[in-house]
């Protein structure tokens, strides 16, 4: 995965919030570009991760 992965020529909204994010890692915790992209994508993951477990909890809480 690259730093940032737009659609065509164009940058979508989420793609401007990331590159704010990888400027603002590095000169808040010294991380360098890759360590930076690093830390989005792992909290991406975590995000989506949770709301798997929110579906989860609620289909569980369907079936009681």
């Amino acid at each position: 995965m690259g730093l940032i992965e737009p659609e065509g020529t164009m940058l979508r909204p989420q793609d401007v919030t990331r590159i704010i994010q990888i400027i603002r890692l590095p000169q808040d915790l010294g991380l360098n570009l890759i360590g930076a992209s690093m830390v989005l994508d792992m909290a991406q993951e975590i995000a989506q991760l949770k709301s798997q477990i929110q579906v989860l909890r609620q289909q569980n809480q369907v079936k009681d």
